[in-house]
């Protein structure tokens, strides 16, 4: 017996992309799945929009208050009938065939609790500007993904292109936003891989675009800093590391990354935030971390030849290497889109290449 599907599409104010979403996911090659809207309270044309498809398989849910992005994704799943649940967003791209394969994958690893895939960044023309091929195997042990996220400040695991185990998700429980900010999907990929293996498809299966400044996931505040060194921290704490020397190092490891990582964030914040962005830096740094992060913020936020030197010196060079790797990844999409034409004829009849800013707002 074939699994039933189904897809949450979150949405706030995007009408527009929404169309183009919504037309995305119609066309899959997988048809037989639930594509529930779930309306942050939006003030646009949305609702018209979703009825404008007249497609039985949407279901359109608004919210009576903007509860923010998280919390509109855990409705969602507690809407979804589905085995499978796939929250794909409303302003990406998806290929006619992430949700076929994402279920067969899901079908032929039973221990997999989640799917993700690989997938290509876009930037607001809708031109390929990064390839983004994890070295994955197609199926991983849940364990030694735990080991990876444990250590890893970043996700490798891309939210837009995941396909759940709705009974996973029962197990684990909500995104929390309120205890993790915007970092929460990286502690439920966790917490998915403690409950199960994780499958990977390597050939990419969506475009994700470039967040644009403003957004929930593109906005910089210390409280993140703070939630994100607190999932960290929680994840190491969780005894997954066994005792010894390896956890000694692993805890050694996590202080000096976390008094690193604020001493550079503390640093640009001297020199490109407003004052109120620094004081509560300090706060930040004062109130869990070790000596490096806190003499540098000391040092930084009185010394005007130090702040000199970091402006004329180092964040041009920062900038520089920003400049540098980016023309890297343009360059590597570049050669990937030339081998994929495949992919070029799928965005020129999809008209995804005509993509402005205004999409993003």
């Amino acid at each position: 017996m074939s699994a039933k599907v189904t897809i949450c599409l979150p949405t706030f104010n995007r009408a527009v992309s929404l169309r183009r979403a919504i037309h995305a996911l119609l066309g899959q090659t997988f048809a037989d799945f639930e594509l529930i809207v779930c309306d942050d309270a939006s003030v646009d044309d949305t609702p018209a929009v979703v009825r404008s498809f007249g497609d039985p398989r949407i279901r359109y849910v608004c919210n009576t208050a903007n509860l923010g992005l998280y919390a509109n994704w855990n409705i969602g799943i507690d809407l979804a009938q589905g085995d499978y649940v796939a929250i794909y967003h409303d302003h990406d791209v998806y290929l006619p065939t992430i949700v076929e394969r994402s279920v067969a994958l899901l079908n032929r690893h039973q221990a997999a609790s989640f799917v993700h895939t690989a997938n290509l960044g876009i930037d607001s023309l809708g031109q390929v500007v990064n390839v983004d091929i994890r070295p994955f195997p197609e199926l991983s042990e849940g364990g030694s993904v735990v080991r990876v996220l444990a250590g890893s400040w970043h996700s490798p695991v891309m939210a837009a292109t995941t396909m759940v185990r709705r009974e996973a998700y029962r197990r684990v429980g909500r995104y929390e936003p309120e205890r993790y900010g915007v970092d929460c999907d990286l502690d439920m990929w966790f917490r998915l891989a403690q409950a199960g293996d994780v499958a990977y498809e390597r050939e990419p299966q969506a475009l994700i675009r470039a967040r644009s400044k403003g957004q929930a996931t593109a906005r910089f505040s210390w409280l993140q800093e703070s939630q994100i060194i607190q999932m960290r921290r929680d994840h190491l704490d969780c005894g997954l590391i066994s005792g010894g020397w390896r956890a000694l190092v692993a805890r050694w490891k996590f202080a000096l990354e976390r008094d690193l990582r604020l001493t550079s964030t503390y640093l640009r914040a001297v020199l490109l935030e407003p004052s109120e962005s620094v004081a509560l830096g300090e706060e930040v740094i004062r109130s869990g971390c070790g000596a490096l992060a806190w003499n540098t913020a000391r040092v930084a936020r009185h010394s005007v030849v130090l702040q000199v030197l970091l402006r004329r010196l180092v964040l041009p060079y920062h900038y520089r290497r920003v400049r540098r790797l980016l023309d890297r990844r343009r360059a590597a999409a570049e050669e990937f889109v030339r081998d994929h034409p495949a992919l070029v004829a799928y965005l020129r009849r999809s008209g995804q290449q005509c993509c402005t800013d205004q999409d993003l707002s």
